[in-house]
């Protein structure tokens, strides 16, 4: 079912791992929309499920059960790069190689752009550099962009944050956002 609003759209997601003799279930139940055109942070503690979502999200793994449907495309150019062309990965800042790893994303004009943690090992200058060329990724309305994160600094360029606890959505708010005191 084809819904041009909605890029990415979970219905009933579960995923199950082997666990000793048994399974153990990480992901219960998700139901979860991504609009077009946004950026959407999945947000919550280590261990809650956020980097298994999106790694069934972008096609990495398999749900146990429930359905993922991917729609949404085009894409804009701002990497900054071009006096770096001819170096090698390690003659690269931190930051100038995420920006490289995204230029390689993007050329190809993805309809769904997924990123877990894309800031982790970065200056919050550089940090604020790849969040800015997300942003404007994920303005295109047939586009949208998940990013999965940690770094608090950064929710300020989401247009939605979901919040996950124990394998679960618990929340979802749109911008703009309540002080951090309040968040979910």
């Amino acid at each position: 079912m084809n819904h041009p609003s909605i890029a990415v759209r979970c219905t009933g997601v579960t995923k199950s791992f082997p666990a000793g003799d048994g399974m153990v279930e990480v992901l219960h139940g998700i139901d979860f929309d991504v609009p077009a055109g946004e950026l959407t942070m999945l947000v919550g503690p280590s261990g809650c499920g956020k980097t298994t979502l999106i790694s069934i999200i972008a096609g990495i793994l398999t749900p146990t059960s429930g359905e993922v449907e991917i729609c949404g495309s085009p894409i804009l150019r701002r990497i900054g790069m071009e006096a770096h062309l001819g170096k090698l990965p390690n003659q690269l800042s931190g930051g100038q190689q995420q920006r490289v790893a995204i230029a390689r994303a993007l050329v190809h004009a993805p309809r769904l752009i997924v990123c877990d943690e894309p800031t982790a090992a970065l200056d919050a200058d550089a940090g604020q550099t790849v969040l800015e060329i997300l942003k404007d990724a994920a303005l295109a309305p047939d586009r949208a962009v998940i990013v999965v994160t940690h770094d608090t600094r950064i929710y300020s360029f989401a247009d939605r944050i979901a919040a996950m606890e124990d394998g679960r959505i618990r929340t979802v708010r749109s911008a703009p956002f309540a002080p951090l005191s309040e968040a979910a």
